[in-house]
């Protein structure tokens, strides 16, 4: 376990570190500081979920076993948010772009290898045994906040991270109907993943234990 955390995290770790070069150098071209690159890099969900998947690989692979963010639960919903993640991005927005070379490279790890290793590693070896239906609600915590944040920061920066939920373009009521299908697709993901634990309680956490 702890070798396959290892190299999952390291792997996304060369994936976040290798999109934030290409944003710094994209950015500097426009006169954007390193400051704002930062702040508008974690602005993105998919950002901020592969972070907290790369952190808690880390914690696996260093033996952290008892930290919050290596508690079954909390790797569950990481699980959650990242298969939204490839989800939205798959049929939403891959379509507005084409990537070339090193940001194809970034955006295939970040939106669609991470996601599969991460949901591989959940179910090899993420405890399920913890897992209720009533987690399924407090993982849209963490989108909502997410939202909130990203529209509070909006108004005076201007700079939404996603189409959907772009004041400049869409006013907030087609952004209330946007998120109202977000927060839906995060509520039906994790209850497919409350019926996977339940399904694999017998299993002790780990396919092949």
């Amino acid at each position: 376990m702890r070798l396959m955390a290892g190299i999952l995290a390291a792997l996304g770790w060369s994936a976040l570190i290798l999109q934030f070069r290409l944003v710094l150098g994209v950015n500097a071209s426009a006169g954007i500081g390193v400051g704002e690159t930062l702040v508008r890099f974690f602005s993105y969900f998919t950002i901020l979920t592969n972070t907290l998947a790369a952190v808690v690989l880390t914690g696996v692979m260093l033996g952290h076993t008892r930290t919050f963010l290596t508690r079954p639960k909390v790797q569950t919903a990481i699980a959650v948010y990242i298969t939204v993640v490839c989800a939205v991005y798959f049929l939403i927005l891959r379509h507005l772009w084409q990537p070339q070379g090193p940001q194809w490279l970034a955006d295939t790890l970040l939106h669609y290898v991470m996601p599969a290793l991460y949901v591989l590693f959940w179910l090899c070896f993420v405890r399920k045994d913890t897992i209720t239906w009533r987690d399924s609600l407090v993982w849209l915590v963490f989108p909502l906040a997410y939202l909130g944040a990203v529209l509070a920061r909006g108004v005076p920066s201007k700079f939404y991270p996603y189409p959907f939920i772009d004041a400049n373009e869409l006013g907030y009521l087609e952004i209330a109907k946007n998120s109202a299908v977000l927060f839906a697709a995060f509520l039906l993901a994790g209850l497919l993943y409350v019926a996977v634990s339940r399904f694999l309680r017998g299993k002790a956490g780990s396919v092949f234990s």
